[in-house]
Parts: C-alpha cells; structure tokens; sequence
C-alpha cells in the first residue's frame, strides 16, 4: 500500500510540474515583445502579419546582431534579427548613407534595397519559394532611433515596413523595437 501511495504522489507531482506554462504564448502578441528600452538591453523583436519574431536559437547560431560604424565617409546601420525555427525567419534592416550619420528622433524612410545610400528592411524565410521580401518604391517603411550613445556603444529605436516578394505577395513588419550594444 506504501509502493502505492508513493507511486500515486509521483504521478500526481509529474502531472502539476508539467503544467506549470513558463512561456508567453497565452499573452496578446504585442506583450510578447521585449520592452523598449535605451539601455542597452541587448533585446529586440517585432509582429511579421501579427505574429510575434524575437532572437531564437542556440550558442552557435547568430540570432542578433546590431553594427553601426563609420568607414571613411559612408555610415552604415545593419539590425538583424533571427528567429531559428523551421524554416528559419528574419529581420533585417539597412542603412548606408554617405556623410549622414544616424540621428536621434529623425524618421528614416526605408525603400529601395541594394542602392548606394539607402535604407530598406528585408524579412527572409530560409525555406520554400517565398524567400525574400523587400521594402521598394511602393512598399515602404520607416526606422526611428530613440537613443544613440556613441561612447558606450548602445542604440535603440523602433522599426515598421511592408515588403514584398517576387510573387506579389507582401508582408507586414510592425511595433518593431530594439536596444542593443553594437558592434563598429
């Protein structure tokens, strides 16, 4: 009758431990996001159609990423960030401009991507025929920083666009944010 009870309360304990819910997913996916910080949280994240996209992944794998430097005459900004599923999903934003260094509270359109001095944002799927899409002349977005801390290293900001991928079909990037220490 002992073996019984004690094989009972194992069960009875291995059923509540395995109820307990550590994730976010019964949140709204806007609470699902990181804060927007200006401290240099090293976090970011944003709805792709209303779904949530914050860094995932293991040690070895690159799921963000934050460069801001200055190379002669051309500043350059690049966000990146990597949600490694199955497929694979991302994020990315640009900035190349040539004496224009980013500014805080200045609204960046981005556009047309792979054109000297420009800014766009991608979202990428590793797998399938969807592939890339991309802001253009008719699908635009913009990038906000809120905070830009050259001394320390740290820039903060918020993001939104709309894409599209070869074939015709668009997505939507919105209450996009990061905080993050960057790399020059």
């Amino acid at each position: 009758m002992k073996s019984f009870c004690f094989v009972l309360l194992l069960v009875f304990t291995g059923v509540c431990c395995s109820c307990s819910n550590d994730d976010d997913s019964n949140l709204p996916p806007i609470e699902q996001l990181p804060p927007q910080t200006t401290v240099g949280a090293n976090t970011a994240g944003c709805l792709v159609n209303g779904e949530v996209l914050i860094p995932k992944g293991n040690a070895n794998e690159s799921t963000l990423r934050c460069q801001y430097a200055k190379r002669e005459d051309e500043y350059t900004f690049i966000l990146f960030i990597n949600e490694n599923s199955n497929p694979s999903k991302s994020v990315r934003i640009l900035y190349s401009q040539k004496n224009k260094p980013l500014v805080v509270n200045e609204i960046i359109p981005l556009t047309i991507p792979n054109v000297k001095e420009s800014s766009w944002g991608d979202y990428l799927i590793s797998a399938g025929s969807l592939g890339r899409f991309s802001t253009n002349e008719n699908y635009e977005g913009q990038l906000l920083i809120l905070a830009l801390d050259e001394t320390r290293r740290i820039i903060s900001g918020t993001f939104s666009f709309t894409a599209i991928n070869d074939q015709g079909e668009t997505v939507d990037i919105t209450d996009g944010r990061f905080d993050m220490h960057y790399i020059p």
